[in-house]
């Protein structure tokens, strides 16, 4: 299965070229960035970069005729697409969260030396999240299921931006260097630590945050490899 950002370059790449058969994929840059309104997930500027490339003035028409030639793949997008000042606005769909979630399984339990990432105690935040997981082990209640997997139960605002730093970790210029993203995904998941419990009394909740530690933890490995 293709990752999210590679179907998305796909899809959009296709849609400009439909519509503009004049324009080259190599005249403008198709750029992607973390959505800073509460009805998306990220968002593409490429609607006012075409601006200079067509006949049309107005980037709020472009990005519209972008989105109408677009049908989303639910296994990557919810179907609602917006547009907003020549802005594209996307929604990653739940199908591919859980694929995410689901990608990785988190086996060892890690130690970060490397001085380069050396910030906010990372090894203590490591060594929480640590003892947290393998106190779950020890229960051995906790087992991730997807069949029972129910990204919608990680409605919080910690939850829900591990969700989509994991989500969008495909994406280079989101992720300027593995120890940018590192240092994201750490600050991410030590406010999720702070402000909510990992386990609760809802075994289900409690699954589904734990694995979403898991994949955090499994992702920071891979990057260090």
């Amino acid at each position: 299965m293709r990752t999210l950002y590679e179907y998305i370059n796909d899809a959009f790449h296709k849609s400009i070229k439909l519509i503009f058969p004049e324009i080259d994929n190599e005249k403008y840059l198709l750029r992607f960035f973390i959505s800073q309104n509460n009805f998306s997930d990220f968002c593409t500027p490429v609607a006012r970069q075409l601006v200079s490339l067509t006949d049309l003035s107005d980037s709020q028409t472009i990005a519209q005729k972008i989105i109408e030639t677009i049908e989303p793949d639910r296994a990557y997008l919810s179907p609602k697409i917006i547009s907003s000042n020549g802005f594209i606005n996307l929604c990653i769909s739940p199908d591919y969260l859980i694929m995410k979630l689901s990608d990785n399984c988190y086996t060892s339990v890690m130690s970060l030396k490397n001085p380069s990432i050396d910030f906010c105690d990372s090894d203590l935040i490591i060594d929480k999240l640590n003892r947290i997981l393998l106190y779950a082990d020890s229960l051995g209640k906790y087992n991730y299921d997807q069949s029972d997997a129910d990204c919608t139960l990680l409605s919080g605002k910690e939850e829900l931006t591990l969700l989509k730093l994991l989500a969008l970790a495909d994406f280079p210029e989101l992720n300027t260097g593995k120890v940018f993203f590192i240092r994201k995904l750490l600050t991410a998941s030590e406010e999720m630590y702070k402000k909510i419990p990992l386990i609760c009394k809802d075994d289900t909740l409690s699954m589904m945050r734990l694995q979403l530690i898991r994949a955090v933890m499994n992702k920071i490995e891979a990057y260090l490899r």
